[in-house]
């Protein structure tokens, strides 16, 4: 069976759907003010808003634990321009001063004061019937020309023979398809992406942005260093198209830092941080 548009065929519909009654529930939850999604942002980025928002001209997220351990090692000079806060996600246990991989917290970044680049490393997990009140709250105040997911596919979840050879699936909505830059192959017929990324690309698909999600598929909860080489590719081709995010990728400070992600991988503590 050939490549399907999840975003049009009612078979790759990439999230489930409920009835009247749960949606009418959902949208009260998320309106609660005690339920609120928070964007706190730092003064240095609140003066580069344009007309109420942030307009970089690259919105990168992750929202898998290969994806925010590219993030910590291949940015090294990134600066905190914000974070977004979801109420029900205690921060008890994590790191007081500066941002930890072990920490369940989501920070976004610029690069060297510039904010054509923003990245996002979500490192709490999102529950689904939140997925829509965070991706609101986030491209409500965010407005990209170009809008990159990373997350995580389990092997499992396929409705395929195997997966591809790169171990790279993707999601995307029209106006990013009409770019003509994605190289993976799309999710398998079948195979559903549900949670925060099918989220993202379903309310730009609606508001006609250019915006993909760009998962790799594991075997295990824990990604293996073939998934982190495979993304980490993906991250440096999109950082590339911009000028600032290029000068500030570090492919050697990744490949330094190899070891350094192997034992992170194998630590009880991270392997559940996104349990």
């Amino acid at each position: 069976m050939g490549d399907i548009d999840h975003l049009t065929d009612p078979w790759g519909i990439p999230s489930r759907g409920h009835d009247e009654d749960e949606e009418r529930e959902m949208e009260l939850l998320n309106s609660t003010p005690s339920h609120a999604v928070l964007l706190n942002w730092t003064k240095a980025a609140k003066a580069q808003f344009k007309d109420g928002k942030l307009r970089p001209k690259v919105l990168i997220i992750g929202t898998s634990q290969t994806a925010c351990l590219l993030i910590h090692h291949m940015i090294p000079g990134k600066t905190v321009a914000g974070s977004v806060v979801l109420p029900e996600i205690s921060m008890r246990n994590n790191t007081v001063l500066g941002a930890s991989l072990k920490d369940k917290s989501c920070f976004m970044y610029t690069m060297n004061d510039s904010a054509d680049v923003l990245v996002i490393a979500c490192q709490y997990p999102v529950p689904g019937e939140r997925a829509q009140a965070w991706t609101k709250a986030v491209l409500g105040a965010v407005s990209a020309e170009r809008i990159v997911v990373l997350g995580r596919t389990a092997a499992s979840a396929l409705r395929s023979c195997a997966p591809p050879p790169n171990g790279l699936l993707t999601v995307q909505t029209d106006a990013y398809r009409s770019l003509g830059q994605s190289q993976e192959p799309f999710l398998p017929a079948g195979s559903v992406m549900d949670g925060l990324p099918a989220a993202i690309v379903q309310y730009s698909q609606a508001r006609g942005a250019a915006a993909r999600a760009l998962s790799a598929v594991e075997a295990a909860p824990v990604p293996d260093t073939i998934a982190v080489e495979e993304m980490a590719t993906a991250l440096s081709r999109e950082l590339q198209q911009v000028p600032e995010g290029g000068s500030v990728l570090d492919l050697a400070a990744l490949r330094d830092a190899k070891k350094s992600i192997e034992a992170e991988l194998s630590t009880s503590s991270y392997a559940t941080l996104f349990a």
